[in-house]
């Protein structure tokens, strides 16, 4: 990964340290045996459960990872998510959803405990903010689903 421009966003201040930064890149670094703080541009976001304060129409592809369960009102921040991504842009989602026959399931880390959907609720709630499924994979041994998620929302 060269000559990259990556965004790091987060609701969680203290997730967003420049010392959190450093580390996982200089472990990411390592693994490359490249200098990724030389090679590349990062930039950190604070957002909210509304907007994530990105640029509009910059991405390419945005990765989510265990966060939309948290979002009580997940219209609002998807359909600020597709302003994001230019007209061919691809969203990535990672987050662990409840089997269809589960009454109720909530997510396993004790700071959160917010309550997971199942694959077709979410699958409904993306489709209405204009996104199709292009590929999924199940991750059994944590109960998560991978997506990838192609935008078909016109971008104004």
């Amino acid at each position: 990964m060269d000559d990259v421009t990556v965004y790091i966003e987060d609701i969680d201040t203290a997730c967003l340290k420049k010392d959190n930064l450093n580390k996982i890149v200089e472990y990411y670094s390592a693994q490359s045996g490249r200098d990724l703080l030389i090679t590349n541009r990062y930039h950190l976001v604070i957002g909210d459960f509304f907007h994530t304060n990105l640029p509009d129409n910059s991405f390419d592809r945005i990765y989510t990872n265990a966060t939309m369960h948290v979002f009580q009102s997940p219209d609002s921040i998807l359909t600020d998510i597709s302003r994001k991504l230019k007209p061919d842009g691809m969203l990535f989602i990672r987050d662990g959803f409840k089997d269809n026959k589960e009454e109720k399931r909530f997510c396993p880390d004790p700071k959160c405990g917010s309550p997971l959907l199942t694959v077709n609720e979410f699958l409904v709630i993306m489709k209405r903010n204009g996104f199709k499924l292009v590929r999924q994979s199940i991750r059994s041994w944590n109960l998560s689903c991978i997506w990838l998620l192609a935008n078909e929302v016109e971008v104004k």
